[in-house]
């Protein structure tokens, strides 16, 4: 096909997994929009997806990461993340830090579809 494939997406939302192959504390690695992420289902039920890679060391969370009630923990030194991004724990610390974020992508779940919003500008 002439053009193909586009390097550019449309704004709008795309589905990346069906709810139901999403079970409670399970994480999957994603490559959307030439970005690596994370989906991954909080043991509250909620399904979020996040930049995958743990911004301390640069661990691929999708590989060996793991989740811990609603956060996702990194392989490597078990930082924990939240589904908005924020760190929430550091083993041998006695606060988690504010320097660094992973980027939380806005994800829905809509009959029996779990999607995430793009907006390319």
């Amino acid at each position: 096909m002439k053009d193909w494939p586009f390097e550019v997406h449309p704004t709008g939302w795309y589905q990346v997994d069906w709810s139901a192959n999403l079970a409670p504390g399970e994480i999957k690695p994603l490559k959307y929009f030439s970005e690596d992420l994370i989906l991954y289902r909080g043991e509250s039920g909620r399904a979020q997806v996040l930049s995958a890679f743990c911004p301390h060391f640069g661990a691929h969370l999708g590989h060996g990461g793991k989740v811990c009630g609603d956060d996702v923990q990194c392989p490597w030194h078990g930082w924990r993340w939240s589904a908005e991004g924020a760190n929430t724990h550091i083993p041998y610390a006695e606060r988690p830090t504010t320097r660094g974020a992973l980027t939380p992508w806005e994800t829905r779940e809509i009959d029996g579809m779990v999607i995430l919003w793009f907006d390319g500008n």
